[in-house]
């Protein structure tokens, strides 16, 4: 029996020097961290309009009228990461015949946009479009972003216009 429990001592004394051995020393590094860094890239903002909206045709008597202009869409993508954006219109003179007077009586809405993420778009009237861009449509946003909007200008036609086609270019821009 004696030979027994020594073979058992032994065993028992190589395995806890098996464990010690193995085991990693107190000043050893058991974690070690890796910094993980995320960019997120400033994208573009863009807008786009129509090229050229139909043609209004009003007869040499409706002098004095007012007339609608369906521009189209009008739309901002934005992809910036910015807080915001606010669009301008503006109207070149209107080249004719007898184009005074023609310019200062187109008239630009306040439209509501169509928006998609987190943009809070709020549309301006104009009663005159000028030459320098004023807002009419300006956006709290942050992150991706884009809104859309279809403006119906009217134009009064003067008395005492004469004849012939008018053509004034309305530009939208980012401002």
């Amino acid at each position: 029996m004696r030979t027994r429990a020594a073979v058992l001592s032994s065993a028992v004394v190589v395995s806890v020097v098996g464990v010690l051995a193995f085991a990693a020393p107190a000043n050893a590094v058991t974690t070690d961290d890796t910094i993980v860094t995320v960019a997120i890239a400033q994208g573009e903002i863009g807008i786009t309009a129509p090229a050229d909206p139909a043609l209004t045709s009003v007869p040499a008597t409706a002098a004095g009228t007012t007339v609608t202009i369906a521009l189209g869409e009008i739309a901002v993508s934005d992809l910036s990461g910015g807080t915001g954006w606010t669009v301008g219109a503006a109207a070149t003179p209107f080249t004719g015949a007898d184009a005074g007077g023609v310019l200062g009586s187109v008239a630009y809405p306040a439209v509501v946009a169509a928006t998609v993420g987190s943009a809070v778009v709020t549309g301006s009237a104009l009663a005159a479009l000028t030459e320098v861009p004023v807002a009419v449509q300006d956006a709290a946003a942050t992150g991706a972003n884009s809104a859309t909007w279809s403006p119906t200008l009217t134009l009064t036609i003067p008395a005492g216009a004469q004849v012939d086609s008018y053509t004034s270019t309305i530009t939208h821009s980012l401002i």
